[in-house]
């Protein structure tokens, strides 16, 4: 627990470093952050599709993260909560007798795919989960 709080201020104080105002403002996000880090533990970059490390480079590209780490650290949440969706449409789909990717040849897809397209197919299935698939 304690290399968790450790991370998440240090994470909270480079995005105060990067965007001004108070340590306290991002702490919340910071410690969301720390946490997905410690779980995940020492997970492979390479076991994420490129299209992730590339989104991690446009998000450090537009200033919307402070460092790299800050980057790919959004980049995978925004992965992870990506492929829950999935999950959930395609189990909606499955159930409701409509045709569906298998996982795997869905993930398989997502190397094929540019940032753009990736976005847009991550948006489509986030909607579908939030009213659809609930």
């Amino acid at each position: 627990m304690k290399n968790v709080m450790t991370k998440a201020w240090e994470i909270a104080r480079n995005g105060q470093k990067k965007f001004g105002g108070k340590v306290k403002e991002y702490f919340a996000e910071a410690l969301k952050m720390a946490w997905a880090i410690i779980k995940k533990g020492v997970k492979e970059v390479a076991e994420y599709p490129k299209v992730v490390i590339e989104r991690a480079e446009e998000f450090l590209k537009s200033g919307d993260q402070p460092t790299k780490e800050f980057a790919m650290n959004k980049a995978i949440h925004e992965y992870d909560l990506f492929i829950k969706n999935y999950k959930k449409t395609y189990n909606f789909k499955a159930k409701k007798g409509q045709k569906t990717i298998p996982f795997e040849e869905f993930v398989n897809h997502l190397e094929k795919l540019t940032v753009d397209e990736y976005v847009k197919i991550m948006m489509a299935a986030s909607n579908f989960a939030e009213n659809y698939a609930k």
